[in-house]
């Protein structure tokens, strides 16, 4: 409990240092890239619902012509493309700002360290925390929805599906929160070291990663969620390393 609640508390931290260190740009970027793609993928999802929909019913054909039946396939159909959006959503994001959120977290530790900080920037070091963005994405999406999918079939069963949202919810940030820490450990730590560190840290990460999706499903908090975790897990990596 002491750690989840550390991982939450630490966005209160981040928050002054944003004004402190004034870290306003780094707003920018992943502000614009969470709208445009927040655009896109969920518009992608509305649309594919029909279909995730029809696919259901393709099961059943004896039930095609139950309305009520109907309503709940298109409901199902809905959640799931938007659960599956949201994962794409939230691992493209980090993906793409890796070249910002990166510098972020390592300004943010060489601060808290009292060392001088370093604004260089190097084409090469970009294209690098771009590759292990793309690796890291790639892999956080292919095992949260895998984790995701048997968790929306649970869903649908009377009684046991009454934990499937808080299931959701607690995978949802716990890969969250591994995208932000890693942003923090990617300068030291391996992908395989980084993977280590948030297994022994599991609750501090999910603190984060519930805050940041906390953030994410708000009006306008989706545009500050990747910088303002970024910066909390940078918080929480210093203490603990």
């Amino acid at each position: 409990m002491n750690d989840f609640l550390e991982g939450i508390l630490s966005y209160a931290e981040a928050l002054k240092l944003v004004s402190r260190l004034r870290l306003w740009w780094y707003l920018i970027v992943p502000a614009v890239a969470s709208a445009a793609l927040g655009i896109g993928i969920f518009a992608g999802a509305l649309a594919l619902a029909d279909d995730a929909a029809r696919t259901m019913l393709a099961w059943a054909p004896w039930a095609r012509d139950v309305p009520l039946i109907g309503v709940v396939a298109q409901m199902l159909g809905l959640l799931l493309m938007l659960g599956l959006g949201l994962i794409f959503f939230k691992q493209m994001v980090m993906a793409i700002c890796a070249p910002v959120m990166s510098p972020l977290a390592q300004r943010v530790q060489r601060h808290l360290a009292g060392t001088t900080d370093d604004t260089s920037f190097s084409l090469a070091r970009a294209a690098k925390e771009l590759a292990r963005g793309l690796a890291m994405a790639t892999r956080n999406i292919v095992m949260e929805a895998f984790f995701f999918l048997p968790i929306f079939m649970l869903g649908v069963i009377p009684v046991l599906g009454l934990a499937a949202p808080l299931l959701a919810f607690s995978v949802q940030a716990y890969f969250a929160g591994f995208g932000n820490f890693d942003f923090a450990l990617e300068a030291n730590h391996s992908i395989s070291q980084s993977v280590a560190f948030v297994r022994r840290n599991r609750w501090l990460v999910v603190g984060n990663g519930a805050a940041y999706v906390l953030l994410l499903l708000t009006g306008i908090g989706f545009l500050v969620a990747l910088p303002l975790g970024t910066i909390a897990a940078a918080i929480a990596t210093h203490r603990r390393l």
